[in-house]
């Protein structure tokens, strides 16, 4: 999923939003049974209360958390951009975009001067589970 976001002021705010509308697109989708790994550390950090937060963030992580019970999300867990690399190559895609983009099989069609026409393909074959 890629959507583009106006700057909306703190990275941290920005996180926690883009944390809520993945939750809330597994809930439309009956999507359910989640394991959230991203490298947004303070949004997980603020979801588990270990790091004081602005008030904007604090509603935001409210409705995080009630989304989750609702997906049955069954952890959220931090993890280093090095294992978690396509996240960020669609985080920069989404930069790119002007619409709402979502898929879930094959990968999205390549931005312009992708180097490659399947160019998510080669980072998800090399992604690596956090826990490795």
């Amino acid at each position: 999923m890629a959507k583009k976001f106006q700057y909306m002021g703190s990275a941290q705010i920005v996180e926690a939003i883009a944390l809520r509308e993945g939750l809330q697109f597994a809930l439309d989708t009956s999507i359910k049974g989640l394991v959230v790994e991203t490298n947004a550390k303070g949004a997980i950090d603020g979801l588990k209360k270990s790091k004081s937060m602005s008030i904007e963030v604090e509603i935001v992580s409210k409705d995080i958390k009630q989304l989750a019970r609702k997906a049955c999300c069954e952890e959220f867990s931090y993890a280093p951009r090095k294992c978690n690399w396509p996240a960020n190559v669609v985080a920069k895609f989404a930069l790119r975009v002007d619409v709402f983009d979502v898929w879930i099989e094959p990968p999205p069609p390549p931005p312009p001067r992708a180097p490659h026409p399947s160019w998510l393909s080669p980072y998800l074959e090399e992604d690596v589970p956090s826990s490795l």
